[in-house]
C-alpha cells in the first residue's frame, strides 16, 4: 500500500520531471488503472484488500503523450477517450498534464505557467454531455468561457466570443500572471519582461482586441495587480497603438 500524499504536493514534486508529457497517478483500486500501470511498466499490481481512503495516491508513472492516450484508449472505457483526446488536442498545450487515475473517476490537469489552465473530470463509464474537449471548445461558436485556477488558490473565468477567442485570451492571462512563457522544444521557460510582452501582442493579439480586452477583465480580478503591466505595455508603445485603440474600445464602447 502506498502512502498518503496530498495533491498539491504531488504537482510540485512531478510537473518538473513530467514538462511536456503526462504523469499519470495510479489507485491500486480501479482495474484500469492497474491495466494502465501494467502496461507502462510490466509491473502489476494487486488489488488492496481495504477500502480506498480519501487522499490515498498510489504509484507514479510518467508517459509521453502519445503512451498516454493510447494507453487510455485501451484500458479506462468511455472516460479514457475523452481524456485521451484532451491530451493529444492541437488547439491547447499546457506545459504539463498530471492525470489522476482514481477507483470511480479520472481527473485530469493541464498545468502551467501558474495555473491549472485545463481540468477535466469524468467517470469510467458514463461521460457527461457537459465534458468538453479543447477541440470542442475551440470549435465552439459561443459565447465561451475557460475556467482557471491559479497556484494560490484563486479562480477566475475568462470569457470570450468563441471558444477559440477564450482560449486565446486565457494564455494570455496565464502569461502575464506567471511573467513566462514556456519553451517545450527545449524543456525550459523564458522570462517576460516589457519588450518580449510587447512582441506577443504585435505578433499574437495584433487582431484580436476582444481577446485582450477579456485577458485584462479577468487580470483584474486576481491578485497582484497584473493588468497593470499589461496595459502600461500596450498603452504605452507606439507599434502597439492600433492594438490599443481597439481594445479601449471594446472595454469603453468609446
Amino acid at each position: 500500500m502506498y502512502a498518503r500524499q496530498d495533491a498539491d504536493d504531488l504537482i510540485r514534486e512531478q510537473v518538473e520531471k513530467a514538462r511536456g508529457k503526462v504523469s499519470v497517478v495510479v489507485s491500486e483500486h480501479s482495474p484500469h488503472a492497474r491495466a494502465i500501470f501494467a502496461h507502462a511498466t510490466g509491473q502489476h499490481l494487486l488489488p488492496p484488500a481495504t477500502p480506498p481512503q480519501e487522499g490515498e495516491l498510489g504509484p507514479t508513472v510518467i508517459l509521453p503523450c502519445k503512451d498516454a492516450a493510447e494507453l487510455l484508449r485501451q484500458h479506462a472505457s468511455k472516460g479514457g477517450q475523452v481524456i485521451a483526446d484532451t491530451i493529444e488536442n492541437p488547439v491547447f498545450k499546457p506545459d504539463y498534464w498530471l492525470l489522476f487515475l482514481l477507483p470511480e473517476k479520472l481527473v485530469l490537469k493541464g498545468l502551467g505557467r501558474g495555473a491549472v489552465l485545463w481540468e477535466t473530470v469524468t467517470e469510467y463509464d458514463n461521460v457527461s454531455n457537459h465534458v468538453v474537449t479543447p477541440q470542442q471548445l475551440g470549435q465552439d461558436e459561443g459565447p465561451s468561457h475557460v475556467p482557471m485556477r491559479m497556484d494560490d488558490g484563486t479562480k477566475v473565468r475568462v470569457y470570450g466570443a468563441t471558444g477559440e477567442a477564450a482560449i486565446m485570451a486565457a494564455n494570455l492571462v496565464a502569461i502575464v500572471n506567471s511573467g513566462r512563457i514556456p519553451v517545450p522544444e527545449h524543456n525550459t521557460e523564458i522570462r517576460v519582461r516589457d519588450e518580449k510582452l510587447a512582441s506577443l501582442l504585435h505578433d499574437v493579439y495584433a487582431s484580436m482586441p476582444a481577446a485582450v480586452k477579456e485577458a485584462i477583465t479577468a487580470l483584474r480580478k486576481l491578485p497582484g495587480k497584473k493588468d497593470r503591466w499589461l496595459t502600461r505595455v500596450l498603452w504605452g508603445r507606439p507599434e502597439l497603438r492600433k492594438l490599443a485603440k481597439a481594445v479601449r474600445h471594446e472595454l469603453t464602447g468609446k
